[in-house]
C-alpha cells in the first residue's frame, strides 16, 4: 500500500528526510517526462527537476495543503520551463532540427519508433497552450481538475484546449498515417 503523499510530507515536514526521498522517487520521473515534453533538452529537465525538488526541500516549513504536492510540483515544474524557454528565445535562436525525444512513458502503446519520432514532431508543433495540457493528460495521466488546478485555469478550459489540441494533433498527423496505409 502506498503512503498518501500528505502523510508522507507531513512527516517531511517533521523532520523526516526518508519522506523526502520518497516523494522525490515517486514524482521525479514524471516531472522529468513533462519537462522533458516541454523543452526537448534532457539536460535542462533534469536541471530544472533538480531545482524543484531543492525548493521543495528548502520551503518545507511553508507548505501548508500537503495534499496538493503533486499539483505544486507540476505547477512549479511548468513555471520553471516556461522561464526556461522565455529565456532561451532571448538568448539564442530557436534550431527548426529539434532533437527527438525518447518516448519513456505512454509510448509502448505505439507499434514503432516512426510513430512515436511523429507523434513528437507533432506535439512540438502545437503552442505552448495546447503542448501543455496534452503532455500533462498523455504523459501524466492527470485529470482534468488536477491540470486546472497545476495551470491555474478552470476545468472547462482544460477540456476545450485538451480537444483542439487533439484536433490539431490529427491534423498533422493524418496525411502522414493516410500516407502510409
Amino acid at each position: 500500500m502506498m503512503v498518501p503523499d500528505a502523510i508522507l510530507v507531513k512527516s517531511f515536514c517533521n523532520g523526516n528526510d526518508l519522506a523526502f526521498v520518497n516523494l522525490y522517487n515517486r514524482y521525479k520521473h514524471s516531472i522529468y517526462i513533462f519537462c522533458f515534453k516541454m523543452l526537448d533538452d534532457s539536460n535542462s529537465a533534469e536541471d530544472i527537476v533538480q531545482n524543484i525538488f531543492i525548493k521543495f526541500y528548502e520551503r518545507k516549513n511553508q507548505i501548508n495543503q500537503p495534499e496538493r504536492l503533486k499539483q505544486w510540483l507540476y505547477a512549479v515544474a511548468r513555471n520553471e520551463c516556461l522561464s526556461y524557454i522565455d529565456k532561451s528565445k532571448r538568448t539564442s535562436p530557436l534550431d527548426s532540427e529539434n532533437e527527438i525525444g525518447s518516448g519513456r512513458s505512454f509510448h509502448g502503446q505505439y507499434d514503432s519508433e516512426e510513430e512515436v519520432r511523429h507523434l513528437s514532431k507533432a506535439i512540438e508543433q502545437l503552442t505552448q497552450e495546447y503542448k501543455e495540457v496534452l503532455l500533462l493528460r498523455l504523459y501524466n495521466d492527470l485529470s482534468y481538475k488536477e491540470i486546472a488546478e497545476i495551470l491555474d485555469l478552470k476545468e472547462t478550459v482544460v477540456k476545450s484546449r485538451l480537444f483542439e489540441a487533439r484536433k490539431k494533433l490529427y491534423k498533422i498527423l493524418k496525411p502522414i498515417f493516410e500516407e502510409r496505409a
